[in-house]
Formats: structure tokens, C-alpha cells, sequence
């Protein structure tokens, strides 16, 4: 099983879609590395990125199933001549339309994150609702690759309070200093997805029509 989701990018040429590559970044040395070489490919994503559930579900829905016009478009054409439907779902191939991504939107979005630390310093993260408190987790001794690898296995989730007494939920229950509890922290899509990946989605909304352009996601 791959271990990058790839997103690229169709758009509409009369009655067929055909691969836009002018999303693609010149140069991209992670993509170039591990991608199985679409030349639409513009951006791509690790399985385990909490990025992804918000194409998947938490966010967006994109579509397991096949397009009805399959048979017009490039990709999809091409693998199922080479192995049919089975090809498709062995590579776990989602689309959906650019205008469904709402993409002028996402400047403005913010998500809840919901991770895992060390009581003794939860206390950082105040009711649960802020910025990820990079400072204070330093000046804990939290190091760098620390905080990266909290916001790598983070995920969309509630805050942790405690409605009844308006308190965040470790307050109540940490007892050892060491014990691992949730912490939550607000987070902008922009953070999320990475400065990069943020801005070479915002960007397809230049390219064409919305409704003239579509992203397949495949595991590679």
C-alpha cells in the first residue's frame, strides 16, 4: 500500500476532461520523488496527515465512485482500460469538482485539533480553544520536534471541557505530571494543510471555471 495520497487535476475540454498540468509546481522535490509520474499531479498528502479526514468526510466528500463521464476523461479512461474498476479501487481513487471545494472559503477556516500531551504542561493550552501555544510548550522544554510530531498525530476533535464546570477536561483528571492527556488547540486549514498545499489548492480557482475543473485523489 502507497503511503502518499496524490491529487491532480482535470479540466474540461468540450465533452472531455483532459490533465491540466499548470497547476503543478515547477519544482517540488517530495512530489517528484514519490510520485507514480500523472503529470497533473500538483500536491499530494502522507495517509497519516490529519489533513486528510477533511477530504474524506470532515470537510468534503469525495466521491469513491466513478464519474458519468468516465469513459471521456483521461485518468479514468486510461485505468480502466488497463484494469478495469478494480485498478481504481485498488488505488483508492476519490474526485470531486473544484467548485465543491468552496475554495474562496478556506482563508477562513479553522479547525479544532485535538492531541495528546504530558499533564504537567496541558495547562498551556488554556480552555482548549486558542492557537497551538508554541512558546509556552518551548519554555516547558517541549522541543521542537516534539510539538511537530503533537501537530503530526493531532486530530479534528471537540475541545476538551468540561461544560458542566467550564474547565478543560485534564484539569479534572490528571494526576501524575507524566500521565499523557488531550489537549486541544484551534487551528487554521492554511496550518494544517501546510503553506505549500494551501496555497496550490487556493490557486486552482484561477486556472478556469470552478465547474470546468475537477481533482482526483489516488493512493501511490
Amino acid at each position: 500500500m502507497g503511503l502518499h495520497y496524490y491529487f491532480c487535476l482535470e479540466e474540461r475540454d468540450g465533452e472531455r476532461w483532459r490533465p491540466c498540468t499548470r497547476a503543478r509546481p515547477r519544482e517540488d522535490s517530495a512530489l517528484g520523488s514519490h510520485s507514480p509520474a500523472y503529470r497533473a499531479d500538483f500536491t499530494w498528502l502522507h495517509r497519516r496527515s490529519p489533513a486528510l479526514p477533511l477530504f474524506f468526510g470532515e470537510l468534503f466528500e469525495m466521491h469513491a465512485t466513478l464519474p458519468p463521464d468516465a469513459e471521456q476523461s483521461s485518468f479514468f479512461a486510461h485505468h480502466l482500460q488497463r484494469g478495469g474498476e478494480a485498478d481504481l479501487v485498488e488505488m483508492q481513487v476519490h474526485w470531486i469538482s473544484v467548485a465543491d471545494l468552496c475554495l474562496d472559503e478556506w482563508p477562513s477556516l479553522s479547525f479544532v485539533m485535538r492531541g495528546r500531551i504530558a499533564a504537567a504542561v496541558a495547562g498551556a493550552f488554556g480552555d482548549g480553544r486558542g492557537a497551538l501555544p508554541m512558546a509556552a510548550l518551548r519554555a516547558a522544554g517541549i522541543n521542537d520536534t516534539q510539538i511537530d510530531e503533537l501537530a503530526w498525530r493531532a486530530v479534528v476533535g471537540a475541545p476538551a471541557i468540561d461544560q458542566h464546570h467550564g474547565k478543560p477536561a485534564y484539569v479534572r483528571r490528571a494526576a501524575d505530571p507524566e500521565l499523557p492527556v488531550d489537549v486541544t488547540w484551534s487551528a487554521p486549514l492554511r496550518e494544517i494543510l501546510g503553506a505549500d498545499r494551501f496555497t496550490a489548492f487556493v490557486g486552482l480557482q484561477t486556472l478556469a471555471s470552478p465547474e470546468d475543473l475537477r481533482v482526483i485523489a489516488y493512493l501511490g
